[in-house]
C-alpha cells in the first residue's frame, strides 16, 4: 500500500514514503498496483470514488492552438526537408547573396561578384557562367517549392486563426494538415 495525493482532477501528485515524509492528511492510500498505474499514467489515468479510471483532459482551446500550429510547422518544414537537407545551414545562408550576385552577373558580366569568384576559385570544375547558370535555375525551383509550401502553410494557419473562441476539438481535428 502507498499514500499519494492527487491533484484536483484526480491525477496522480506525488508519494509520500512514512520514512522521509512528513504525509500530508489529504493522502490518500492505495494499493501498489493503482499507485503504479497512476504514477505511470497521469495524463490518462485518475482516481475517482476509490477506482483508477481513463482520465480525459478538458478541452483547452488555447492549447489546441499551440498543437495545430506546431502540426503545421512540423509538416511545412518537411516538405521543405525535400531540398533544405542537401545543404548546410550556412550554404543556405548564402543564397540569397549568392542569387543577387549571379542576377546582376546574369544582367552585366562586369559586376562584382566576390562570392561566386570565391566559390569558383575554389571549385575548378566549374566555370563562372555554369555556376551562376545553376545558382539561377535553383534559386528558381526554390521559389517555386517553396512558394507552393508557404502557401499551404499559410491558408492552413488562416483556415486555424479563423476558428471562433468557442471551437471545439472536433473543428480542431477538421483542419487536416497535409502537404
Amino acid at each position: 500500500m502507498k499514500k499519494i495525493t492527487l491533484k484536483e482532477n484526480g491525477t496522480f501528485e506525488h508519494v509520500w514514503l512514512p520514512t522521509i515524509h512528513t504525509i500530508p492528511a489529504a493522502a490518500i492510500e492505495v494499493s501498489d498496483a493503482d499507485f503504479m498505474l497512476l504514477s505511470q499514467n497521469p495524463q490518462t489515468k485518475a482516481w475517482l470514488d476509490g477506482v483508477v479510471v481513463d482520465y480525459v483532459a478538458a478541452f483547452d482551446w488555447a492549447q489546441a492552438i499551440l498543437q495545430k500550429q506546431g502540426a503545421i510547422n512540423s509538416a511545412f518544414n518537411t516538405a521543405l526537408d525535400s531540398i533544405s537537407q542537401l545543404y548546410t545551414r550556412q550554404e543556405i545562408d548564402s543564397w540569397p547573396t549568392q542569387k543577387d550576385e549571379a542576377t546582376a552577373w546574369h544582367d552585366d558580366n562586369a559586376e562584382v561578384t566576390p562570392l561566386i569568384d570565391a566559390i569558383v576559385a575554389n571549385r575548378p570544375s566549374v566555370d563562372k557562367a555554369i555556376l551562376v547558370s545553376r545558382i539561377l535555375t535553383n534559386s528558381a525551383n526554390y521559389k517555386a517549392i517553396s512558394g507552393v509550401a508557404l502557401g499551404k502553410k499559410q491558408a492552413f494557419e488562416d483556415t486555424l486563426y479563423a476558428l471562433p473562441s468557442n471551437a471545439i476539438k472536433s473543428d480542431f481535428d477538421a483542419i487536416v494538415v497535409a502537404f
